[in-house]
């Protein structure tokens, strides 16, 4: 995805509030989740749960840390307590640790894949060889 979206430079932001909806994908935990943050193993629904309860106890839990790429969300830690704070209506923010990637692609958390590719092709800009570098091959 960050080939995909000409990913830069990485920035620390700080901690802030991100509306749970804006959070689209997970930088390591793909296969684990579907898009809507469900769980898709039997493990995954015991963990969820234990962390859905810790929620309703009022247990103070960490922020989750987001990469922030082209205006959307990609969870680099906390899958979990996005996928329950996702199933609550009354959750509709978490308290994240953001970290910026600079991107030639800006999006919105409805962009499809194929939206990606394509935001991502009309971004990709051809970079002139330099004339010694051609005539070397």
């Amino acid at each position: 995805m960050k080939r995909l979206l000409h990913t830069g430079g990485e920035h620390y932001v700080g901690i802030k509030s991100v509306p749970v909806d804006h959070i689209v994908g997970s930088e390591g935990r793909s296969r684990d989740f579907t898009r809507d943050f469900l769980p898709l193993s039997r493990s995954l629904q015991e963990r969820w749960e234990r962390v859905d309860a810790a929620y309703q106890d009022g247990t103070s839990l960490p922020p989750v840390r987001l990469v922030e790429i082209g205006g959307v969300y990609f969870v680099r830690d906390g899958n979990h307590r996005v996928s329950v704070a996702r199933s609550k209506q009354e959750r509709p923010f978490v308290d994240a640790e953001i970290v910026h990637l600079d991107s030639d692609v800006a999006l919105n958390p409805a962009s499809s894949l194929a939206e990606v590719r394509r935001l991502s092709a009309a971004a990709t800009v051809m970079t002139p060889i330099a004339p010694a570098a051609a005539s070397a091959w």
